[in-house]
């Protein structure tokens, strides 16, 4: 099954920098895990200093048994960085066990996936000091592309917001032209040769 994709063009080209970042990603938030990917991290074979810090990594959110919640999540130390965030700037269960093994809420980041309808936006969170970088050196600009895609693990994800936007069209059927004025707009900003930013600026204001 393919469906239509929208992204930038740099959205492929993304690299994690690792331990190169200032700002890391692995401070400040809270990250949390499913039952499943809990139990996995518990009882894959790990080394002696990975399972030290495996015991006290993690806190159920509602107070329950790890046994009978739903809701866990990692536990910050106190300047509120992950225990796993080791001294290079590295992810420790990244490092010894893959990525495979890190919960996907940390391998998502920063990219975002939203499904508008029958269309696939993906994109790249400014919150990583990475994807800045991509947005304020490109010569040319950003550049939206647009192609059919195989429906993958990451798109299947937004399912639930399928859902949720299927719901919102029926109660309010304004809704179903957000994604054609989005690429409108898109479009206008993006004709760089055919008029000035002043020019874009105010065609967008006015279809506004």
């Amino acid at each position: 099954m393919k469906v239509k994709v929208v992204k930038p063009d740099f959205y492929e080209k993304f690299k994690c920098t690792k331990g190169d970042c200032k700002y890391t990603c692995c401070s400040g938030w809270r990250i949390r895990l499913t039952k499943e990917e809990f139990d996995a991290l518990r009882k894959v074979k790990k080394s002696d200093k990975l399972s030290e810090i495996t015991k006290d990594a993690f806190f159920t959110e509602d107070g329950k048994s790890f046994k009978s919640t739903q809701s866990i999540a990692i536990k910050p130390d106190d300047n509120y960085v992950c225990p796993f965030h080791d001294e290079c700037g590295t992810c420790a269960i990244w490092n010894e066990l893959g990525k495979d093994s890190i919960p996907n809420q940390c391998l998502r980041f920063p990219y975002e996936i939203f499904l508008f309808s029958n269309n696939v936006e993906k994109n790249l969170s400014s919150s990583c000091e990475e994807v800045v970088k991509y947005l304020f050196e490109g010569k040319d600009g950003i550049k939206i592309i647009s192609k059919e895609e195989e429906v993958d693990k990451s798109i299947a994800m937004v399912t639930k917001i399928a859902e949720d936007f299927t719901t919102l069209l029926t109660e309010r059927p304004i809704v179903a032209h957000m994604y054609n004025y989005k690429m409108f707009l898109l479009t206008i900003l993006q004709a760089r040769k055919e008029f000035s930013l002043r020019e874009r600026m105010l065609i967008a204001g006015l279809a506004m």
